[in-house]
């Protein structure tokens, strides 16, 4: 662990998603189509953060995908700029 290391992206937007360990790609591709289908673009580009214990079966984590708009509306129709 790195002491007082920071990540910051610019327009990332975050889903968390429970999983077995080997099936991340389907969590990834699910999150992709779901930005797609409310015609958000990612930029190809992944980060997540294991949110459990990394041993155990089922995997909680949180998917970050940087995505290629400025402004993100939320489920609740709340406009987002970042």
């Amino acid at each position: 662990m790195i002491v007082d290391h920071h990540i910051a992206h610019r327009n990332v937007v975050s889903k968390y998603y429970s999983f077995l360990p080997d099936e991340i790609d389907i969590a990834i591709n699910d999150f992709q189509e779901i930005l797609e289908r409310h015609g958000y673009h990612s930029d190809g580009r992944i980060l997540f953060s294991i949110l459990s214990d990394p041993t155990s079966e089922i995997m909680d984590a949180e998917i970050f995908l940087p995505i290629t708009e400025d402004n993100f509306i939320s489920k609740r129709k709340i406009a987002h700029t970042y």
